[in-house]
């Protein structure tokens, strides 16, 4: 699964070393393999990863610097306002 998590903006460094360290605990490495998106060199307001499901949960837990921890439902192109609104009503909620 995809998440974005969260943090304020200057410190997606200092968060995706943390990530690094979280992932590298051994309960969070029996939950299955984590990979994290390279560091942003521009303010982004978080840090990207493909992690189970349950990784959400030991973020939660153990992050210092995040904010949330935000899983992403879809990804499609858009144009326009319709097109956000087609592809939320299109996600099996």
């Amino acid at each position: 699964m995809r998440f974005f998590v969260v943090c304020p903006g200057g410190l997606e460094v200092p968060l995706a070393q943390e990530l690094a360290v979280i992932a590298q605990r051994p309960d969070s490495k029996a939950l299955g393999a984590w990979v994290i998106d390279p560091t942003p060199t521009s303010p982004t307001g978080g840090v990207g990863l493909a992690a189970p499901i349950s990784a959400a949960m030991a973020l939660n837990l153990h992050s210092r610097i995040a904010s949330r921890v935000l899983l992403q439902m879809a990804q499609a192109p858009y144009r326009q306002e319709e097109d956000l609104y087609k592809l939320a009503s299109g996600l099996a909620w």
